[in-house]
């Protein structure tokens, strides 16, 4: 028996997974259980959770900080995926949300992409996470280069209504 999720995913039907996906679905969490669990140890071989400074992108002290000298309200950046259900949940069911998910370091090709999302959708949420799963384990993760307020500042001035800045440990529980 072949569950929607997986039909979906053999599809190429983007918009069914990521409905799954974000959803929660048992499909779902059996579908990427094993991806998870391999990239959660590439993670913390890459980078580890010792460090909690390199592994936030941005801090609660720093997202108060930044928002307040960019004169944006806190609550446009948000640091947990519970944040961003939250936001996504309190919007109507009829309204597109686009999303472009970055790494930071943001180049003209990342704000091209935030003009096309917010062209073409009611939202645009962006992401800055520097994924250690990126990363060999030969390559230097710590020296990728972090710079949240350029890149909040970035995105907002380029169509981002949201931006979803996770911890390393929100995206792998348990790394």
């Amino acid at each position: 028996r072949v569950s929607r999720l997986a039909m979906a995913a053999a599809r190429g039907s983007l918009r069914a997974l990521q409905r799954h996906l974000v959803a929660g679905t048992p499909a779902a969490r059996r579908l990427v259980a094993p991806w998870a669990v391999a990239t959660r140890d590439l993670a913390s071989a890459a980078g580890g959770a010792g460090d909690a400074a390199r592994n936030a992108f941005v801090t609660p002290e720093q997202r108060k900080e930044i928002c307040a000298t960019l004169g944006v309200p806190e609550e446009r950046v948000m640091l947990s995926i519970a944040e961003l259900r939250a936001w996504r949940t309190s919007l109507p069911h009829t309204e597109s949300v686009g999303f472009v998910p970055t790494m930071g370091a943001l180049h003209a090709g990342h704000l091209s992409l935030l003009d096309h999302s917010r062209k073409a959708n009611d939202h645009t949420v962006s992401s800055i996470f520097v994924n250690p799963a990126q990363f060999a384990p030969h390559e230097d993760f710590g020296k990728y280069p972090r710079q949240p307020a350029r890149d909040l500042e970035l995105m907002f001035a380029n169509g981002a209504d949201r931006v979803f800045v996770p911890h390393q440990l929100d995206m792998y529980p348990g790394s």
